[in-house]
């Protein structure tokens, strides 16, 4: 018997087992400034989901609030493994009590929140980004 006898899936699983799949990588600039004022843990059964609420201190373009965005997932990626997260973000002086006027970010599998459960926490192979951007409107 030689490896090519050997169906794949009986390699590559054991090699799988155990492994810790690697956290999503940090964007090559660094992001905007912006202060993330609140952290809500919406964690339900075995599924570990968070909401951030994201000030913003100038009006940002989609790619600069996805870049934002991109950095706070990977902040806590380092720090814990999770299953959803939702990313808020706010014009200048916009009540961040209610709903978001710049964007929402969700990264989830499958770009669903609604699917944190389909995965176990800190598995990422079907996690996407799923933006929605509103071009904020000036003063």
């Amino acid at each position: 018997m030689t490896i090519r006898d050997i169906p794949l899936g009986v390699i590559l699983i054991p090699a799988l087992i155990g492994c810790e799949l690697p956290a999503p990588s940090r964007p090559v600039q660094p992001p905007p400034p912006h202060e993330i004022v609140a952290t809500q843990d919406l964690s339900y059964s075995a599924a570990r989901r968070y909401n951030l609420r994201v000030t913003l201190p100038d009006y940002y373009s989609q790619e600069e609030i996805e870049r934002i965005a991109e950095t706070i997932v990977a902040d806590i990626t380092d720090r814990e493994r999770v299953n959803a997260l939702s990313i808020m973000f706010y014009a200048p002086g916009t009540d961040t009590g209610g709903a978001w006027d710049v964007g929402m970010i969700e990264w989830a599998p499958n770009g669903q929140w609604a699917d944190a459960l389909s995965v176990d926490a800190g598995d990422y192979r079907s996690f996407r980004y799923n933006v929605t951007y509103r071009a904020p409107t000036r003063p």
